[in-house]
């Protein structure tokens, strides 16, 4: 703070305004002033920092002294800030708001934001050093000088909106190369498993195993698409024998029972390019109940909707459930959840339907619900 000088608000002969902000703050090293809520202004050479009215006191740093800036980020409790690092001030340095300070920096904060614009000039700024040039350069803020840091900002911008189109549109371009080769692989894939089928005797059946477990791990297995397909039911009937195929045995491991959220990631994940949407999902497991697949779409009273073994009955899950509850006293979803190794959104439904059987019976506590025994209706021996 004791490079600042008190100072008027008015621009100079030869300097321009270039940007200006309301509702900062000024801070000498790391503690808050009493300069608060004031007006900063960037010119070509120096920050003012003026003070709300009616006293409308101004202070001025020489960006000569600026040695660099960095940016600090906002918080949930804390504005954004610009942090100046600044030279040892000058022996005649005009008087100011402090005559010492051990901070080298100072910070500025924004609370309405806008500080990416005091960064883009400063640095701009700090780089051309238009106060090393003779002051008649600069004229009365339309002066050649003047003018090319603003333009060399405006250009430097709209030079990346152009560098960052191009990146953009290379990286559509490679994708849409990608596609192209995959469905190539798909169908070069497609004729080898044909010759591998005509070549019984050339070709082990070890072999076989192993050139179509390559083939899926690249992730050119062939999946069902909409443009394959005549109508939406038929889509949906190949697209929920597809997600049956994939999804068997990771919800046999997990238990019997997965959330719709994970079935999705993974049978995208399966799919490779060929992604399906969550409608796509639902409409498919819609179908399973019809067409008496291994799996069926359930929706719980909570709303969650999960992909479960089309032979897991709700006594099992009940009886597991009171199982554990038994064993441990009491449980709550999060214990369940790491016993069972299943998500804590399954472990709750487990629970909340053994309750609606009055099996368990919860108590609410401050650290979350838990599930009894209940003894009430079911008393211990």
């Amino acid at each position: 703070m004791d490079r600042l000088e008190w100072s008027s608000p008015d621009i100079l002969p030869g300097e321009s305004k270039l940007a200006s902000q309301a509702r900062t703050k000024l801070y000498d090293g790391d503690v808050a002033t009493g300069f608060k809520d004031g007006d900063l202004t960037l010119t070509s050479h120096r920050l003012l920092w003026t003070s709300p009215s009616p006293s409308r006191s101004c202070l001025s740093l020489d960006l000569r002294l600026v040695v660099f800036l960095e940016e600090e980020a906002g918080t949930l409790t804390g504005s954004p800030k610009i942090v100046l690092f600044l030279t040892a001030p000058s022996a005649h340095k005009r008087p100011g708001p402090v005559q010492s300070s051990r901070a080298t920096f100072i910070k500025v904060s924004f609370k309405l934001g806008g500080q990416a614009a005091f960064v883009s000039g400063l640095n701009r700024l700090l780089e051309e050093k238009p106060w090393t040039q003779p002051t008649a350069s600069f004229g009365t803020g339309h002066s050649p000088s003047v003018r090319a840091g603003i333009t060399g900002i405006e250009r430097s911008l709209q030079q990346k909106v152009i560098e960052t189109d191009a990146s953009i549109s290379s990286a559509f371009q490679d994708l849409s190369n990608l596609m192209a080769v995959a469905e190539e692989m798909v169908h070069l894939a497609k004729e080898i498993s044909q010759k591998i089928k005509n070549q019984r005797g050339a070709v082990s059946e070890d072999e076989t195993v192993q050139f179509r477990s390559q083939l899926l791990s690249l992730g050119v297995d062939d999946p069902v698409t909409r443009d394959a397909v005549s109508s939406h039911d038929e889509y949906y009937r190949k697209l929920a024998k597809e997600i049956s195929s994939v999804l068997l045995v990771p919800i046999e491991e997990a238990g019997g029972m997965m959330p719709l959220a994970d079935a999705y990631c993974r049978i995208n994940r399966a799919r490779g390019l060929q992604l399906i949407s969550p409608d796509d999902l639902i409409g498919a497991g819609k179908a399973m109940t019809s067409l008496n697949w291994p799996l069926r779409l359930r929706e719980f009273p909570s709303g969650l909707r999960v992909l479960q073994l089309d032979t897991l009955d709700d006594e099992v899950i009940l009886a597991s459930t009171l199982q554990d509850v038994d064993a441990r006293g009491s449980l709550s979803a999060d214990e369940l959840a790491k016993e069972r190794s299943i998500p804590v959104v399954l472990a709750l439904e487990r629970l909340l339907l053994t309750e609606s059987k009055a099996l368990v019976a919860r108590d609410d506590v401050p650290q979350g619900l838990r599930f009894y025994p209940n003894w009430f209706l079911h008393p211990p021996n």
